[in-house]
């Protein structure tokens, strides 16, 4: 493949409701973001990793761990109603492009422990081969969508999708996933077009349970945890 320039960005705020201080909360022996640290400069496609953050603490751990901080985040963009995907992304793609002329920029969410360098590789790949505008992370759903209910005026159940036959054995059912913010890869172009998040022409990577695993609550830390001593 041509040697496009990849930039990998970690996204880590400081504030945390769910787990206080999540990015730097020690698992397995390191703070988490550190994981995803690693995971990128291990990526035999990305070129710089950069941590977005508006937290002198976690920038200082970021930057023991090899990522570079090279801004601080605007507070305005560290809130809880400013979207990742494209807003954070998007700032990143414009703070960094007077310093690091790049192809494809990633998000790497910090919260995923066990996404690895080898899922990351495969995201880029599918990107440049298939031409997507984005490639995704995704797992296999654990509640089908056919299945979900909603309450109705009168507090009653009633069906999602009523178009549908709900009671189809789990097997007979269309396979359906999830996305996942353990990457999102894109070409910076798409950036400076908003329309381009909604059309149609994403890719997906599947990845599994382990590699699923979304530390956003403190139960989620728990899991994280145990599937770290159980692979000791």
């Amino acid at each position: 493949m041509k040697n496009y320039k990849v930039l990998a960005v970690i996204p880590a705020r400081k504030d945390s409701k769910g787990v206080p201080k999540k990015n730097i909360k020690l698992l397995g022996g390191m703070p988490l973001i550190a994981h995803t640290i690693q995971h990128s400069l291990k990526s035999k496609y990305v070129t710089k990793t950069i941590v977005t953050t508006d937290c002198e603490q976690i920038a200082e751990v970021a930057r023991n761990f090899g990522a570079e901080v090279p801004f601080m985040r605007d507070k305005s963009l560290a809130t809880d109603d400013v979207p990742l995907i494209p807003d954070v992304l998007l700032d990143s793609y414009e703070k960094m492009s007077s310093i690091y002329e790049h192809d494809i920029i990633l998000s790497l969410e910090p919260t995923y422990p066990f996404r690895d360098n080898y899922i990351i590789d495969r995201c880029v790949e599918k990107l440049i081969k298939r031409k997507f505008n984005w490639v995704v992370t995704v797992s296999a759903s654990r509640e089908h969508p056919y299945r979900s209910r909603i309450f109705n005026r009168d507090e009653c159940l009633e069906p999602f999708f009523k178009d549908r036959d709900v009671l189809l054995q789990r097997q007979d059912l269309p396979e359906s996933f999830v996305m996942r913010g353990a990457v999102y890869a894109t070409w910076t172009s798409n950036l400076l077009n908003k329309n381009n998040c909604l059309n149609n022409n994403w890719g997906g990577v599947i990845i599994n349970n382990k590699q699923a695993i979304d530390i956003d609550e403190e139960i989620d830390f728990l899991l994280a945890k145990a599937v770290i001593n159980e692979n000791k």
